[in-house]
């Protein structure tokens, strides 16, 4: 490797052109070579098919002995075994090589096709992906074409790079970080806290829900630190011993990059880093020194994968990178390296952090679905076309076990929406049979109450105003009275509604007065305090059908109730606002409960979606407001912030003359 000719201007060079042998002889020292001069020396091509493919050369540079004809015909003998043997070795090295890529396809073939569910089986072809082509990360995107944009289904990265070398991440943009790594304290973040705004932001772009950071530290001198990402929440908060744990072999991977000897130390680098996974439950982590005087984290290592089944997913813009564009719109091949086509960083690579890149369509029935992406980390890369080929095999057999493991994944969506849908209507079904049941009840209760009115109200008539049976005979008519507006809430409330029943001026305040009367007791039993917020004026009417905007207002102060159950200082007020002239009468619901996780915000109006436990709730009690409110062409909508509360507004028009 270290001694080169060059073909031009030198005798081998000569040689190897011409194809005509050289003698050279007794003519005193010759160079061959810068500083590399012999006293005698034969050359004679080594042809394979008439074709040079080398130059076999003696010399003398020490002995005074020439080379005459003899030598040069053994010589020319020894060439053409020469070329044999090197078209031998050529055949049997690619051969080595085929079968290698051979044996390969078929391990990363039967690891990709060895699970069925997507949880696994994205993953494990992202690694295989990146062992195929012995690159150091790899990606596969499904394409929305409405959005324009390539949604990241899976990603694998097992990246080391040299001291000083790793990508930079600016500790200016992050505050939190930087805090805690000064202080030399544990950071836990939450794309959901919105008072980390630079944290909440990068998880949210990146698509994980928790980042954890662990300062590494020795001597009381901080080194950098180890950062855990979480796709999911994690199941249960980490240990002061998970941590210290992870700390210390963050430190001992430092210690190993430290050393030298880079390519034999990364193998265990590795295994230390998927310990720290493996210790902490973590989808990647990372290890970065601290550098640029504290202001600044430079990656050494980054290993792991993870998968994204759910929103929100981290994606790319199709319009900011036109030859992904080209990639999937039209099934070509994307290989670029840093510095190439006058590029001194091509904007992927610079988003991706590789140094060489290639993009291969994703292809299921002759479609492009989205792209896989391969990059090279640490070398500045151009892919082969044979390279090219076997990336194009790989992705072929991904895309299958992926279309498999969809199809998979559907049925078992579909088996389990069978059987919710089927406790559902269960579920349903007792509701039906309690609400008959409580009609029932309710008829039955409201037989003696009439003759206990009755009654009271006959022997009023005799008793003397100040005598002490009238006061008592007072109450008794008070409180059967009261029982039996409650019986007729009830009975108005159970009935069914029709499906063609006409619409009819309604009074707003006397729809949430008569459900405040049946629930209020209820939810103030449980220590939760009601504060009605009700106008006293009249206002104009609403026009719905009889006892529906009942079924809206009792939905919401039982799923405030159940969201208060337990907390301190518990409250829930129900508001109602109309300005003279508006053509909107506005109610709101508030309570001083845990809140509605931001990630489920937009599906809590959804038919049967519930955060209760199984037998608990049914998941249909939002979703009959949204149906009644959007009926009279209304309005309904949720603003949530946790651990402080939840608003519901309901806004409702007021509608003139004597229809809808």
């Amino acid at each position: 490797q270290n001694f080169r000719i060059k073909t031009e201007d030198t005798v081998a060079g000569h040689v190897f052109h011409t194809g005509e042998a050289q003698l050279i002889g007794a003519q005193g020292l010759t160079k061959v070579k810068t500083h590399y001069f012999v006293k005698a020396l034969l050359y004679v091509p080594i042809s394979l098919k008439g074709k040079p493919i080398g130059v076999l050369g003696v010399n003398n540079k020490i002995a005074d002995e020439v080379f005459d004809s003899n030598d040069q015909e053994l010589l020319l003998n020894l060439a053409s075994y020469a070329a044999i043997a090197i078209e031998n070795a050529r055949i049997h090295e690619e051969t080595l090589l085929r079968t290698r890529e051979l044996e390969s396809l078929v391990s990363a073939s039967q690891v990709v096709n060895s699970s069925i569910t997507l949880d696994k089986t994205l993953p494990n072809i992202c690694e295989q992906l990146a062992q195929v082509l012995n690159v150091h990360w790899s990606e596969i995107y499904a394409w929305d074409r409405e959005r324009a944009q390539l949604r990241t289904l899976a990603r694998y990265q097992g990246s080391v790079w040299r001291v000083g070398q790793g990508p930079m991440i600016r500790l200016e943009h992050y505050p939190a970080r930087r805090s805690a790594l000064e202080q030399n304290h544990t950071l836990y973040v939450t794309r959901l806290e919105s008072a980390l705004a630079g944290e909440a932001a990068y998880l949210t772009r990146i698509g994980v829900h928790t980042l954890l950071v662990l300062p590494i530290c020795t001597d009381g001198q901080l080194l950098g630190a180890v950062q855990a990402y979480f796709i999911e929440p994690p199941e249960s908060p980490m240990t002061a011993e998970q941590m210290q744990s992870a700390q210390r072999l963050g430190l001992e991977a430092m210690a190993a990059l430290s050393q030298g000897h880079f390519a034999h130390n990364q193998r265990h680098i590795f295994r230390i880093m998927e310990e720290i996974n493996r210790l902490l439950n973590a989808d990647w982590s990372e290890l970065a020194e601290l550098t640029h005087k504290g202001q600044a984290l430079s990656l050494l290592t980054a290993v792991g994968s993870g998968a994204w089944l759910r929103p929100p997913y981290p994606v790319i813009d199709l319009d900011k990178y036109p030859d992904l564009q080209d990639v999937v719109m039209q099934q070509a091949v994307f290989n670029e390296r840093l510095g190439t086509n006058g590029n001194v960083a091509n904007p992927l690579l610079q988003y991706t952090r590789t140094q060489g890149m290639l993009a291969l369509p994703l292809i299921q029935r002759g479609q492009a679905q989205g792209i896989v992406l391969f990059g090279d980390t640490r070398n500045n890369r151009t892919f082969s076309s044979r390279e090219i080929d076997l990336g194009r095999a790989i992705v072929g057999q991904a895309a299958i076990a992926l279309e498999n493991a969809g199809l998979v994944h559907d049925l078992e969506a579909s088996l389990q929406e069978l059987r919710d849908t089927q406790g559902r209507l269960v579920q349903t079904a007792r509701l039906s049979a309690m609400g008959e049941l409580a009609a029932a009840v309710a008829h039955q209760i409201n037989n003696p109450l009439t003759t206990i009115l009755v009654d009271t109200e006959l022997m009023l008539l005799d008793e003397a105003p100040d005598s002490l049976n009238y006061k008592s005979l007072t109450a008794i008519s008070r409180a059967g009275k009261r029982a039996a507006g409650v019986v007729r809430r009830l009975l108005a409330t159970a009935r069914p509604t029709e499906e063609n029943a006409p619409v009819e001026p309604i009074d707003v305040i006397d729809t949430i007065e008569g459900i405040l009367s049946l629930v209020k007791p209820h939810i103030e039993s449980d220590h939760i305090h009601v504060i009605p917020r009700l106008p006293k004026e009249k206002l104009p009417p609403v026009w719905a059908v009889q006892g529906q905007l009942d079924d809206v207002w009792l939905n919401l102060l039982l799923n405030a109730h159940d969201a208060l159950i337990g907390r301190p200082d518990a409250q829930v007020s129900i508001e109602v606002v109309h300005q003279p002239g508006s053509a909107w009468i506005d109610v709101i619901v508030l309570d001083n409960g845990s809140g509605i996780p931001q990630n489920i915000v937009d599906e809590i109006f959804k038919p049967f979606f519930t955060t209760k436990a199984v037998g608990e709730g049914t998941g249909l009690g939002l979703h009959i407001c949204r149906q009644v409110v959007e009926q009279v062409e209304g309005l309904i909508s949720v603003h949530s912030v946790p651990e402080k509360g939840t608003r519901f507004l309901v806004r409702l028009p007021v509608k003139k003359g004597d229809a809808l």
